[in-house]
């Protein structure tokens, strides 16, 4: 993958500065990957970010850090971090499970406290929930909160990329998840191509350009699959006549889509969508 160059990323940020303006400075950037501290330029870009005076904050493994970098990190505009608390290598028993689990989680809780001792105002921390971690997830939780992190997410692993690998981990969410297309933001992967949500990168259908020739503008306001997502006009039923369907918005498209292979099925996920095909 042809990642943008320094000079390609200025001119993102200058667009996305562009379309904060017209929502009147309500848009957050998000510095994400992979692993953003792989780039040796991630300093210049957070610095003309803080520049613009977008509100960033950088999701991160927290790995490699050294005390040098976090300090450059902080004098580029660094506010607010989330830090990954789990990983998810192979172990081959319960005991090297537990000793991972447990060696893991203090590694990457001591690195939020170093971020927090140097002086970055907001850190987090987010746990991957997996069928392995479930049973410590009270335990990393009250660990986080004795450490003062700032706040702590817990997230569902999505069915793509390492989550498609080893779906025999997946604790089954018993709430669906709405779709959040054209309402909550875009993401732009590292070779400049345009998506309407991180797990959309693996749906070809769902490219909505590359910032390279396309304007973050012209796509945020007059793309017609965003366009569509939001009007809802997509909805076949059971979702056409669903009394919270403006809640859920027809669902989670990535669900709909690796099931169905059909971009604007009725998301699987849904009990009210599973009663419906078992009525039918």
């Amino acid at each position: 993958m042809n990642e943008l160059n320094l000079s390609e990323w200025i001119s993102v940020i200058d667009q996305i500065k562009r379309l904060d303006e017209k929502y009147e400075g309500i848009m957050d950037v998000v510095v994400t990957g992979g692993e953003p501290l792989l780039r040796s330029d991630l300093e210049e870009i957070l610095s003309y970010i803080t520049r613009q005076k977008l509100r960033h904050m950088l999701l991160s493994s927290g790995e490699p850090i050294s005390d040098d970098r976090i300090t450059k990190l902080l004098e580029s505009g660094l506010e607010k971090i989330r830090i990954n608390l789990t990983s998810h290598k192979y172990v081959f028993n319960m005991q090297s499970l537990i000793m991972h689990i447990k060696n893991e989680v203090a590694k990457k809780i001591n690195i939020t406290k170093k971020f927090k001792d140097f002086g970055v105002k907001e850190v987090g921390g987010n746990i991957v929930l997996t069928s392995y971690y479930l049973d410590f997830l009270e335990e990393i939780v009250k660990l986080a909160y004795k450490s003062n992190l700032d706040w702590i997410e817990i997230h569902s692993v999505i069915k793509v990329g390492h989550g498609y690998i080893n779906q025999k981990f997946i604790v089954p969410d018993p709430i669906p998840i709405p779709t959040n297309w054209g309402e909550v933001g875009l993401v732009i992967a590292p070779n400049g191509d345009i998506y309407p949500g991180s797990e959309a990168t693996s749906i070809p259908l769902s490219k909505l350009g590359n910032i390279k020739n396309d304007s973050l503008i012209e796509i945020w306001f007059s793309n017609s699959l965003l366009n569509k997502i939001r009007s809802l006009s997509f909805l076949g039923e059971p979702c056409k006549s669903c009394e919270v369907k403006k809640l859920c918005r027809g669902g989670f498209r990535f669900n709909a889509y690796i099931t169905k292979n059909d971009l604007f099925a009725p998301d699987p996920s849904c009990q009210l969508v599973k009663d419906y095909i078992g009525k039918s």
